[in-house]
């Protein structure tokens, strides 16, 4: 089973309940992004490049070389002033793919944390923007107020993040929604999708897979059932902040 495109329901089934009789017992959100990303890493090891795993966390809530990271980025845009404790953060929490370095989120050049700071803002980061449009975010809520509740804006279903082809595929502005074509290129890289949803409190929680093949979105749609697993099983150390490693222990 190395292809998502000749994933049969019952090998999916299977893979899925492996995956829920581990994450359960895990100790961190971390812990259960970080086996998540392994998994569909090593288990579709043909056609995936690199598995991550997001999930929204408010800037309050971040370990300091995160929050280090995110105000260097904000201020790079100069929107350094924006960021507050409430501030929500698309933060990497699990990665595995193709490269060593590609395995530990601490070592994520430019997406180790993603302020979500003003519609403007993310609008400049086009996956980004995609993600959350797919996901039935509206973008404007991001200037209402810094002290926004998010739990009062975000919806609370499963979607589909889809960008058939990472090579040329343009948003509505005309740019490339995978900018990073140099990546795209060397690894081959086809098809971008992910699933995503949203806990009760409003906490964001999406993973993204950079495939060598070209998929439909069709093909996609019954991954969902992933983030329903995940969130199910791992409501307990959100509720509980056991958000990062470092925390749980």
């Amino acid at each position: 089973m190395n292809a998502y495109a000749a994933l049969a329901p019952e090998d999916w089934s299977t893979t899925l309940q492996w995956l829920r009789e581990r994450v359960g017992v895990t100790a961190s959100l971390e812990d259960a992004a970080a086996l998540v990303a392994q998994t569909l890493h090593e288990r579709f090891a043909d056609t995936t490049v690199l598995a991550r795993v997001y999930v929204m966390i408010p800037y309050r809530d971040l370990e300091p070389q995160v929050a280090a990271f995110v105000d260097a980025l904000a201020a790079s845009a100069g929107e350094g002033h924006r960021v507050g404790p409430e501030t929500p953060v698309l933060t990497l929490l699990g990665t595995h793919g193709a490269e060593p370095s590609w395995c530990d989120r601490h070592a994520s050049v430019g997406h180790r944390g993603i302020p979500l700071i003003s519609a403007a803002f993310v609008q400049a980061i086009p996956m980004v923007a995609r993600l959350l449009n797919e996901l039935g975010v509206e973008l404007a809520w991001l200037d209402a107020s810094p002290e926004v509740n998010a739990r009062q804006l975000l919806g609370g279903f499963n979607g589909v993040f889809y960008v058939d082809d990472a090579s040329s595929t343009r948003d509505a502005q005309g740019r490339l929604v995978i900018p990073a074509q140099e990546f795209v290129a060397d690894r081959g890289v086809k098809t971008v999708f992910g699933v995503g949803g949203f806990y009760p409190d409003g906490t964001l929680l999406a993973v993204i897979v950079f495939a060598r093949e070209r998929l439909r979105r069709t093909q996609i749609e019954p991954l969902t059932s992933l983030i329903s697993m995940l969130k199910g099983e791992t409501f307990g150390v959100v509720r509980a902040r056991r958000l990062f490693r470092s925390a749980s222990a």
